[in-house]
């Protein structure tokens, strides 16, 4: 599976719901999209980032919001 994973700091340095961040982002993603790459976005800690996100279409996210960190062991059980 080809994968863009993109950094939180990519855009969570500036304010991620000001409409010029979201065109950024939404550009970024339909780019990569066109190139058949799922979208992933780490970092993510709360629903309005996960919404806004789903928004512009990235497929996946990763962070607080999904879960904890957890032992490996735990991970493959």
């Amino acid at each position: 599976m080809r994968l863009l994973k993109l950094d939180r700091k990519l855009l969570f340095g500036k304010n991620l719901f000001l409409e010029d961040s979201r065109r950024i982002l939404k550009m970024v993603v339909s780019l990569n999209a066109e190139r058949g790459k799922r979208r992933v976005y780490e970092g993510i800690e709360k629903k309005e980032a996960r919404d806004c996100l789903s928004s512009v279409g990235c497929d996946m996210i990763l962070g607080h919001y999904c879960g904890k960190p957890m032992p490996k062991i735990e991970v493959s059980e």
